[in-house]
């Protein structure tokens, strides 16, 4: 995986029973890990049906988006209602369930969790912690410390 090259020039890959990467058939995906300076994991996914053929080498200029962002929360069904509400469906038109749930579509993604949830190749614990996201240009979504979702519409 060129991107893999390309990061561990750069940071040191997050490993899991002497891997470094872990297949998703359900995204027909590839990922690796590591974390950023703030001590946050941070997912290489390359999702193979959303990746265009290209002849140039992986760059910086080859990262097409941010794929998924974590909102940990002890409210995970409220939340995700509070989402569906807006407009960002259930992955796969799933029923929410109380402890991790996939919410968006196309190749960007919510994921929905409780706080104490293990990262892959991490051990550390998923925590709660503040965070805004502008969605569209037209949705704020504001997580406050408690896990609390306030969402504005512009």
């Amino acid at each position: 995986m060129e991107a893999k090259q390309w990061a561990t020039q750069r940071v040191f890959l997050n490993t899991e029973e002497k891997k470094d990467e872990i297949y998703f058939e359900a995204f027909d995906a590839h990922s690796f890990y590591f974390e950023d300076p703030a001590h946050n994991i941070v997912e290489y996914i390359s999702r193979h049906s959303d990746c265009p053929s290209s002849k140039d080498p992986f760059s910086s200029k080859s990262l097409l988006s941010i794929g998924e962002i974590n909102l940990t929360t002890p409210h995970v069904h409220s939340v995700g209602t509070q989402l569906i509400n807006s407009g960002i469906t259930v992955r796969n038109n799933r029923l929410l369930n109380e402890t991790f749930n996939f919410l968006g579509s196309g190749s960007a993604f919510f994921l929905v969790g409780t706080p104490k949830r293990r990262w892959f190749f991490s051990n550390r614990d998923s925590e709660v912690h503040p965070l805004m996201v502008k969605v569209n240009h037209s949705l704020t979504l504001a997580l406050d410390e408690e896990g609390m979702l306030k969402i504005t519409q512009e």
